[in-house]
């Protein structure tokens, strides 16, 4: 949605797709409390797209849209893939230590122990392709933690790395693609383990990757403190970001202030985020308008 309104309305085409007709089959179980395996296996046929119409409301001098290849901005004959098929399989485990849970006749409640993180490692192989070249293997760790500070408020971290085995002449679509934005106004808020400022495709990787998210929302505990704000309700969220490829980091620091509007309708949210990398920095104001789209 977000990309169609930047597209007919800005000309600014940022996302990038690809046709894929697949099936899969998935399975997932808690082993032991606290413990979940996960598992699937699917087969993919993938077929590239290309730009079918150059239609916008309010036509630019100086904006043109760009191709649907990522890699050849400005060559939309050039597609990113041939069509190509495959198999792909993948295995994941979940531990929350010190999970806690509750058993009644026919069903068990978990309760999650904001004492310790959660733990997932997964892996991902694409087998039998067509094109031998795309076969690889990922592996995956992160850790994800939310926990309450008392009056202060409520922080919250996800660590997140990975490597890529057999990874030199896979299909860019299997790269490990980070969460972007190129928007200044979105139908959300900022996703808080995503960056704000990113290029979508700039630090796409088939090599090692780890990055870090670390956010604190206050709840009113800075803000209700300031005369006149404090009847407002706002909420003050910081946040800091970096992202380590085979790139230069890249590391972003936002602060944004949340739950504005008035009464029971508060959607609005304002982010300023500023980036830094390869010697560079940035910064800009991101709206967000969470109507639950």
């Amino acid at each position: 949605m977000e990309n169609t309104l930047s597209s007919l309305l800005f000309e600014r085409n940022y996302a990038k797709f690809y046709e894929v007709d697949y099936a899969r089959a998935s399975y997932s179980e808690e082993l032991i409390n606290g413990l979940y395996a996960n598992a699937y296996v699917g087969y993919e046929r993938r077929q590239p797209l290309t730009n079918i119409t150059d239609q916008v409301f309010f036509s630019q001098s100086d904006v043109d849209y760009t191709s649907n290849n990522p890699l050849q901005l400005d060559n939309s004959r050039l597609a990113l893939i041939d069509e190509h098929e495959m198999v792909k399989v993948g295995l994941g485990l979940t531990i929350r230590p010190g999970q806690k849970f509750q058993s009644y006749p026919d069903q068990k409640y978990n309760i999650n122990n904001e004492k310790y993180p959660t733990i997932t490692l997964n892996y991902e192989g694409a087998l039998a392709s067509d094109n031998s070249n795309y076969d690889y293997h990922q592996f995956r760790a992160s850790l994800y933690q939310s926990f309450d500070m008392g009056n202060v408020g409520r922080s919250s971290y996800w660590v997140n790395g990975g490597t890529f085995i057999n990874g030199d002449g896979i299909s860019f679509l299997d790269y490990q693609h980070f969460n972007g934005n190129r928007l200044r106004y979105k139908l959300q808020a900022l996703n808080p383990y995503g960056f704000g400022l990113l290029n979508y495709y700039d630090y796409s990787t088939n090599s090692d990757y780890a990055q870090v998210h670390l956010q604190h929302d206050f709840k009113g505990f800075i803000l209700g403190k300031i005369p006149g704000l404090n009847k407002l309700n706002y909420d003050l969220i910081l946040s800091g970001k970096a992202l380590f490829t085979d790139r230069k980091p890249y590391f972003e620091a936002s602060a944004g202030i949340d739950n504005i509007g008035f009464g029971k309708f508060r959607p609005f949210r304002v982010d300023y985020v500023h980036s830094i990398t390869s010697g560079r920095s940035y910064g800009a104001f991101v709206v967000g308008i969470n109507f639950g789209l």
